[in-house]
């Protein structure tokens, strides 16, 4: 892949507190100067937070001249793999336990890695090292967070690692896949006559 002058790092999803978008701003102010090149941030979606949001990418624009923060609507599917087709990194700081998040099935699938918190179900599909990197510490914090998108960030060839492993760990959640599974436990319930309670 070609190396672009910047990196794009993209937030996709509902704009509300317990996502995160705040912390993730804040985050991006503890990197001021530690990553090799200029920063694109690109929060797709919508949501009640949204204008607490951009008042605060504001003055995180003023601490960190060589960064760009754009905000932008829901997108349709299209619009959403083309955003991934050019982005580096999707940063998912939600603080309550998500369960899953499809945003991370669609990025992998264009080998874009991750960096979260280890909330919820997140560790379950986010290997550090594998397909991105969780934030080293509980309770979440940014400089938390910074540390994720740093390792993710930093060594090239680390980050071209990362983007397979993205790749590899959405394959694991394709359709396919789930009706494989949904299958072989239909076929045990059928041999066993019944669940296992």
């Amino acid at each position: 892949m070609e190396r672009k002058s910047y990196w794009q790092l993209v937030f996709l999803g509902r704009m509300e507190f317990v996502k995160g978008g705040h912390v993730f701003l804040d985050a991006l102010t503890h990197l001021n100067g530690d990553i090799d090149r200029p920063m694109r941030i690109v929060f797709a979606g919508d949501g009640p937070e949204r204008p607490a949001w951009e008042r605060k990418a504001e003055q995180v624009r003023r601490l960190c001249p060589r960064l760009t923060i754009d905000f932008t609507s829901w997108m349709n599917e299209r619009e959403v793999d083309q955003l991934l087709g050019h982005s580096d990194l999707l940063v998912l700081p939600s603080l309550w336990p998500e369960p899953f998040g499809l945003a991370v099935i669609e990025a992998g699938r264009h080998g874009v890695p991750v960096a979260a918190f280890a909330v919820g179900g997140i560790p379950q599909w986010l290997t550090d090292g594998v397909n991105g990197y969780l934030a080293p510490q509980m309770p979440p914090t940014a400089a938390g967070l910074a540390e994720a998108i740093r390792k993710c960030l930093t060594d090239p060839a680390n980050h071209s690692k990362l983007r397979r492993g993205a790749v590899q760990v959405a394959a694991r959640f394709n359709l396919e896949n789930h009706v494989r599974v949904l299958d072989e436990i239909f076929e045990r319930v059928g041999a066993e006559g019944k669940l296992e309670e």
